[in-house]
């Protein structure tokens, strides 16, 4: 497994959900398009 994903696991797995809370659109698709 890669470090980056063993991070983002990791840092996943610390944070408590809130579903109150939105994340903008902008962000969104920000990240995502990091990821292509």
């Amino acid at each position: 497994m890669s470090d980056l994903l063993q991070d983002l696991q990791w840092r996943y797995a610390t944070k408590k959900f809130d579903s109150s809370k939105v994340v903008a659109q902008e962000k969104v698709e920000f990240t995502l398009y990091q990821f292509h």
